[in-house]
């Protein structure tokens, strides 16, 4: 018999009622707690969803022994800070990236998770779950389009345009010294490692702000200086070639995602808008576009849709996918490992640092190659 899950979300902002409603469909796993930054928001939205308990303390829920997972949506400022004490109490945990806010609290996350009872912690890189990556992926695994030559990325958003909004993440203190890298180039990052089989190795970068007049003190206590959109071109450790566009200044465009791999048989493109397509490119021949349905490699692993074909896989459906992978590794054994999981998340934060020092320095670093880290 499967065991029961009872879970804290830690955050009840937009994320955290994403997972709740996830998590409401996989049996066997119920939201017993959740956290909310003040008693009157936190009262209202746990009447609203039906759930028992809520609190405004996140650290009084990882340590309740009424509660058997944790799943981390408050803002980047408080992400280590959430991951040492689930680690301390051997509280197995699903959080939101960035890992880490600063790669100084990153490092401190490595020496930690050396002691040898470690909870297992999955990282939600959700975009792995669509359907068509899968494919994507299963087509560079048995080299049916060549070689890879190279790989573009893009990730263009337009929540930001206005600077009339006020949230957290154009704070550095909250979000940390990357907005769009960290938020949605971490994403763009992980797919491309994901779907070639490779890491990015090296790398330059270049980001930029969008033009505002507003003064400090009318933007969530402070001024939005962190990277609103940017480039990346890079190198994987064999040798393929490419590059990030990202934006969360681009007017008009709603979660725009795309990548494309290009091999030397044949060109690969998915588009989040069309998340059931799958555009193949040929040379001498027509080109063709892959549909969703029959695929035969789809249906076995725990993030198997129950959809068929016709009725379009959107991102609530990949979260759940990606959770209940975690919840389905987690009744095996804590001795098996989960990816994506803390090893891919700290690694994404070395591409988010390497980023950012290769904006400063205007050079090409190396991934991973920087000996101490600052804020």
């Amino acid at each position: 018999m499967n065991p029961e899950y009872r879970v804290g979300i830690l955050g009840f902002g937009f994320m955290g009622q994403a997972h709740l409603l996830a998590l409401r469909q996989i049996p066997g796993v119920t939201v017993s707690v959740i956290v909310d930054r003040t008693t009157t928001k936190a009262q209202e939205k746990a009447q609203y969803w039906h759930i028992p308990h809520w609190t405004t303390d996140w650290s009084t829920v990882i340590v309740d022994s009424k509660v058997d997972v944790i799943h981390n949506c408050l803002p980047n400022k408080d992400h280590f800070l959430v991951l040492k004490a689930a680690i301390e109490a051997n509280r197995p945990i699903f959080t939101e990236k960035p890992l880490t806010r600063t790669m100084d609290e990153a490092d401190k996350l490595k020496r930690l998770i050396l002691h040898p009872s470690v909870p297992k912690i999955g990282v939600n890189f959700n975009y792995r779950a669509y359907p068509m990556i899968e494919e994507m992926r299963q087509w560079v695994t048995h080299d049916k389009i060549g070689p890879v030559t190279m790989v573009q990325g893009t990730y263009l958003q337009d929540w930001l345009s206005s600077r009339q909004i006020s949230n957290w993440r154009l704070n550095p203190q909250m979000g940390g010294p990357s907005r769009a890298m960290a938020d949605i180039g971490s994403h763009l990052a992980d797919l491309v490692e994901y779907v070639v089989h490779d890491n990015i190795h090296e790398l330059w970068a270049s980001f930029g702000q969008y033009p505002t007049v507003m003064s400090s003190d009318e933007v969530d206590g402070a001024h939005p200086d962190t990277d609103d959109f940017g480039w990346v071109m890079f190198k994987t450790t064999h040798g393929i070639q490419g590059s990030l566009t990202i934006s969360q200044v681009a007017p008009g465009f709603k979660n725009d995602m795309q990548l494309t791999v290009v091999g030397t048989k044949c060109s690969l493109r998915w588009e989040q808008s069309q998340p059931d397509s799958l555009w193949i490119g040929e040379t001498g021949s027509m080109n063709t576009i892959l549909l969703r349905g029959g695929l035969p490699n789809l249906g076995s692993t725990p993030t198997a849709l129950p959809y068929p074909a016709g009725h379009l896989i959107g991102w609530p459906t990949t979260l759940k996918s990606s959770i209940n992978a975690f919840y389905e590794n987690l009744r095996l054994s804590n001795q098996e490992g989960y990816s994506p999981g803390v090893a891919e998340g700290l690694h994404n934060m070395d591409i988010i640092h390497a980023a950012l020092t290769s904006r400063d320095t205007r050079q090409w670093v190396t991934v991973g190659s920087i000996k101490e880290h600052s804020d």
